[in-house]
């Protein structure tokens, strides 16, 4: 089996990278106007083009809105990667995801309606490596709100990257957001 590229045969544009068998197989997947070439390592779509007689390398340059799209994805993945990958407490590594958020916000609620009537509370929270920490009603508070704090930077983070990148008028000045650049 080897490997070969279908090319358009007016444009020069790699359609597909497919695998065949035999000179049959080849000729049966094959349509009018499209063009075999066998395919060499590390050519993708993106940087080469059937040049009429090989396939050539080509910088692969987006449009704006191309760009903006990509790094509007990029940004939001990192910024969910930052903001439900955890928070470091004063008692140790604690999870940020959608469950440890709810579960946190109704144990301070819980905390807070037993400080409001002046009801001890005591809770065993447990970190992200399975220790557990004995809260009081202000640390279970204090706690939960550390998780929200941290979420709601980083969505503020996101949306002044996000910002810059529709408002950059290059495809260079888009590319250089990053998640780290503020």
């Amino acid at each position: 089996m080897k490997w070969y590229w279908i090319i358009d045969a007016v444009t020069g544009t790699l359609l597909k990278k497919v695998m065949f068998t035999s000179l049959d197989d080849l000729n049966a997947n094959t349509g009018p106007g499209e063009l075999v070439c066998p395919a060499v390592e590390g050519e993708g779509q993106n940087t080469h083009r059937w040049n009429g007689t090989a396939i050539a390398s080509f910088i692969f340059v987006p449009t704006i809105t191309q760009a903006r799209s990509n790094k509007l994805t990029e940004l939001d993945n990192a910024r969910d990667a930052y903001a439900f990958g955890g928070v470091v407490t004063p008692w140790g590594h604690l999870q940020t995801d959608a469950d440890s958020k709810a579960n946190s916000t109704g144990a301070a609620l819980l905390a807070l309606i037993r400080k409001m009537g002046n009801e001890s509370f005591s809770i065993n929270w447990t970190m992200t490596d399975n220790s557990l920490v004995t809260l009081d009603a202000d640390g279970m508070i204090g706690l939960a709100s550390m998780i929200a704090q941290h979420v709601n930077t980083a969505f503020i983070k996101g949306r002044s990257l996000k910002d810059q990148v529709l408002m950059a008028g290059t495809v260079a000045a888009v590319e250089a957001v990053t998640w780290g650049s503020v």
